[in-house]
């Protein structure tokens, strides 16, 4: 297979993103199919395509930094707490020790 051209004028673009008569286009790195992206600005081309490079390069499943901005209701003390308590539960724990995680529980609720 052979690499993508490389030139100063595409230098520091994304793999698999090429460009024909101002028309954008990503290429799938394994079936080699080309995917119209359109007459769209550059920025919005670049970022499309590192979108699709990391669905296919498996990064997408991880966290993002975007998603944990915009989603905090799962990562309040309140909500680990919650989840704590349902573990403490399933352990087989003495009596004393037990009463012990529910009032640290109780103090991390307030």
């Amino acid at each position: 297979m052979t690499p993508r051209r490389r030139s100063s004028r595409k230098n520091g673009w994304p793999a698999n993103l090429y460009e024909e008569d101002g028309y954008f286009y990503w290429r799938h790195p394994k079936t080699r199919k080309k995917v119209v992206i359109g007459r769209v600005s550059r920025s919005a081309a670049f970022d499309q395509a590192i979108e699709a490079n990391n669905y296919v390069t498996g990064q997408d499943k991880q966290v993002r930094l975007i998603d944990r901005i915009r989603d905090d209701s799962e990562r309040t003390v309140k909500a680990w707490a919650e989840k704590f308590e349902k573990i403490v539960a399933k352990r087989n724990l003495a009596a004393n020790t037990l009463m012990m995680y529910g009032a640290w529980i109780r103090r991390f609720r307030s």
